[in-house]
């Protein structure tokens, strides 16, 4: 009853970095307001305060049962 078992993970295979920004906006009168709690979508304009490249993760297992 022995068999070999061999696995492989990957994860975050599209190599997306995280990026962490402030969204910029502008009022009525034109002036720039940061509206960052308010949890909206990155726009063309607003403030990337950093950007983290994780990369891709890979595993290989192998067991062997006797």
């Amino acid at each position: 009853d022995r068999h070999l078992e061999i696995k492989l993970n990957a994860s975050d295979i599209l190599n997306e970095d995280m990026i962490v920004y402030r969204n910029a906006g502008s009022d009525v009168n034109g002036a720039l307001y940061d509206n960052t709690a308010l949890g909206l979508d990155y726009n063309k304009g607003d403030d990337i305060m950093s950007r983290i490249g994780k990369g891709v993760n890979l595993s290989l297992s192998a067991t062997y049962k006797i």
